[in-house]
């Protein structure tokens, strides 16, 4: 192709610069050049242009098919969007509505366990409590018992005849 356009950029040079007195003759032996020589170059590239065309056509129709593919493939992501789309308000209502019963559910639940804690916590603290008082009155016992026989030692060893008795009944039992 390129040597096409030198050669062709030659012969106008050529004509140019021949140029002189511009009568209609001189241009009678170049125009057959030229016709001889685009002639010569149309059958020479005929072929390969012929080629060039079909292949193209080829690679067109090719590329026709895979986007009429591709056009489908869209059509229908499309209609599955436009049908999400659509039903996207009831579903979005349908979430809600989920949401509002395990909301519901939720609360129900928390005031169950909210009850069963309270219930055990009193029936602790009452346990606790009861607890706390036996242990209360256990060392109230203990304490008394202890004051009662410090006493009863005070008294035993202030008196000689309860020393006595005493020390005479251990003897016995022993």
């Amino acid at each position: 192709m390129k040597k096409t356009l030198l050669v062709l950029s030659i012969l106008l040079s050529n004509a140019y610069a021949a140029g002189g007195g511009g009568h209609l003759t001189d241009l009678v032996i170049p125009a057959l050049n030229f016709v001889v020589f685009a002639g010569i170059i149309f059958l020479a590239i005929k072929g390969p242009m012929k080629k060039m065309f079909s292949e193209n056509a080829v690679k067109v129709k090719e590329l026709y098919t895979y986007a009429e593919g591709k056009d489908k493939e869209a059509q229908i992501k499309l209609d599955m969007y436009e049908k999400k789309m659509n039903s996207l308000q009831s579903e979005i209502q349908k979430i809600n509505e989920d949401i509002q019963k395990d909301e519901i559910v939720f609360k129900e639940n928390v005031a169950k366990e909210t009850a069963a804690q309270l219930e055990k916590m009193q029936k602790d603290s009452i346990l606790k409590l009861e607890s706390e008082k036996n242990s209360l009155l256990k060392n109230l016992n203990e304490a008394l018992v202890n004051e009662v026989i410090t006493k009863a030692k005070n008294k035993i060893s202030e008196n000689k005849d309860y020393k006595e008795k005493a020390t005479k009944k251990l003897v016995a039992e022993l």
